[in-house]
């Protein structure tokens, strides 16, 4: 088994997997949240790949994180505009494998 760290662009076909992890990396907060999902939880993947330049990291080929990157219809002060990215998440699996210090 290839066990190798990859950040790649994001396809379609990586939705599934990429909500999965999602969930996965963010379920750990839904109690601080009084039982309520977070936003990244309950994305359309498919939406966010083909609407957003979307980075995936893989761990032997396995989807364990992603990154969005999206354009805000916003101007800073000085007139430069603004780029948002949505965090990097990893999913629990990985962070199991590495520890915590290597995921924050």
């Amino acid at each position: 088994m290839n066990n190798s760290l990859a950040i790649r662009a994001a396809t379609v076909d990586d939705a599934v997997a990429l909500k999965r992890c999602m969930i996965s990396a963010y379920s750990i907060y839904e109690e601080r949240m009084s039982g309520s999902p977070l936003p990244p939880m309950e994305l359309d993947y498919t939406e966010e790949i083909t609407s957003f330049p979307t980075w995936v990291a893989t761990l032997g080929g396995q989807v364990i994180g992603g990154l969005t990157m999206m354009f805000a219809d916003i101007l800073i002060s000085d007139g430069r505009s603004m780029i948002e990215m949505k965090p990097v998440s990893i999913c629990a699996r990985a962070q199991a494998k590495w520890g915590t210090t290597r995921c924050r």
